[in-house]
């Protein structure tokens, strides 16, 4: 027991470290860009194998560390009011700064639209899916337990079955890209297991057991599903992610840069891709061509400029609640 409580209270204490590794990956995706249409345009070589690697890890943990937060404060009984704060902190924010990206994109050239307009959010814009996605999620788990477990302990059997469930029907495939659903059903197993890191007690028994069933699964995955290339894709992208995030929930990765990062993870998520975008533009017509220089000042202006965007939108209550969706006080 003792242990299981130093494994909970030690991740607890780096979830800012760990944001800030997503965030910087994240940052990092949309530089190099996500395929060789996009971003720098690079079509091979270590960088493009680097930025494909990170999918393993890009938004799994950002998964895993909002359903580790969820866990440490689930819904209460009053399902109203969560949800209503969970609209104002990720849709407001989502409807007001995704549109501004989508029109922004339209409008620049050079700027890699291919958003349409008239469908922006109900088709997912850019990676603000992951936003509309989350919300889904929250609904659906803040659901589930109102109506089926109870907040104790003797859950944890019933949150396992739900996690096996649902990581099942994401393999078998869920092609629903409206209103992000897609990408709901890919998040909610990363979702539930980060949940269930914080709420129950986990020892390290219970993480090898965690560990060994998606190993081989895996195995088993690539045994049987060899001839069905896209369910083997997303089970290779839900077992290797998983293994990723118990690795780095084991072991105590820390950095007082990633942590300081950490802290401003929602301003970086939302407001990133308008600084990397512009620095890349601008640099093309200063004439740089120096592949790492760019990615260098566009990952400095792509963490730095969100942080003072939140700066100077904090100062001032109505664009704090409109782009961060915070409370909007009476002051």
């Amino acid at each position: 027991m003792t242990a299981a409580i130093t494994i909970n209270s030690r991740f607890q204490s780096n979830i800012d470290c760990l944001r800030g590794l997503a965030c910087f990956m994240l940052v990092l995706y949309h530089v190099i860009g996500s395929t060789p249409e996009y971003g720098l345009k690079i079509e091979n070589g270590f960088l493009r194998e680097l930025n494909d690697i990170f999918i393993y890890v890009r938004m799994p943990l950002f998964g895993l560390l909002a359903g580790f937060v969820y866990g440490l404060r689930p819904v209460s009984a009053n399902y109203h009011n969560f949800v209503t704060k969970k609209a104002r902190r990720l849709l407001l924010p989502m409807l007001s700064v995704g549109t501004l990206f989508a029109i922004t994109q339209w409008l620049v050239p050079g700027s890699n639209s291919e958003e349409n307009l008239f469908l922006i959010h109900i088709l997912p814009v850019g990676h603000y899916w992951f936003i509309e996605s989350l919300f889904l999620i929250f609904l659906f788990v803040a659901l589930i337990e109102k109506l089926f477990f109870s907040i104790s302990n003797n859950a944890k059997p019933y949150w396992i079955i739900l996690l096996v469930i649902m990581t099942s029907i994401y393999i078998l495939g869920v092609n629903i890209k409206y209103f992000s659903i897609e990408g709901a059903f890919y998040l909610l197993p990363f979702f539930l297991i980060g949940s269930l890191f914080s709420r129950f007690r986990i020892d390290f028994s219970l993480l090898i057991k965690i560990t060994l069933i998606c190993f081989c699964s895996l195995i088993v995955s690539h045994l049987f599903l060899s001839e069905f290339a896209e369910m083997l894709e997303r089970a290779n992208r839900v077992f290797i992610s998983l293994l990723v995030c118990i690795l780095l929930y084991v072991f105590n990765f820390k950095s007082k840069t990633f942590s300081a990062i950490g802290r401003f993870s929602y301003s970086i998520f939302l407001f990133h891709v308008f600084f990397t975008a512009a620095t890349r533009i601008v640099s093309h017509k200063l004439g740089i061509e120096n592949t790492s220089l760019i990615i260098f000042t566009s990952l400095f202006t792509g963490i730095l400029g969100p942080i003072i965007i939140e700066f100077v939108f904090n100062k001032n209550k109505y664009s704090d609640f409109i782009f961060f969706g915070n409370k909007l006080s009476s002051n």
